[in-house]
């Protein structure tokens, strides 16, 4: 229950349902948590100190994307994803030049 709410509260909630597994196990005598996430039919972002980060899996990396990065992966790889204004979200820019999602 625990990974969940962390899962519900850093990338939501709907996210954090689809996961289809967490699993426990024992390697070498270390305890691993493995954690399944099938790919997402829509961008999913995470929210780390007020800010909504999109993250990009590169072999068996992960990465953050700047903002023009992260918009035109989202436009390669979700055409079909709805533009609604109940998920838009607006961007302010930050002392120092940052922007930070709202």
């Amino acid at each position: 229950m625990h990974l969940h709410d962390l899962f519900a509260r850093d990338l939501g909630e709907a996210a954090a349902a689809a996961f289809p597994g967490v699993n426990f196990r024992e390697i070498d005598g270390q305890d691993i948590c493995q954690v399944t996430a099938e790919p997402s039919d829509h961008p999913v972002y995470m929210e780390h100190q007020q800010e909504a980060i999109f993250y990009l899996r590169v072999g068996n990396g992960t990465r953050p994307l700047a903002v023009k990065e992260a918009v035109q992966y989202v436009g390669q790889h979700h055409p079909t994803y709805p533009h609604q204004p109940s998920r838009t979200r607006l961007a302010e820019r930050q002392p120092g030049g940052s922007l930070v999602l709202r």
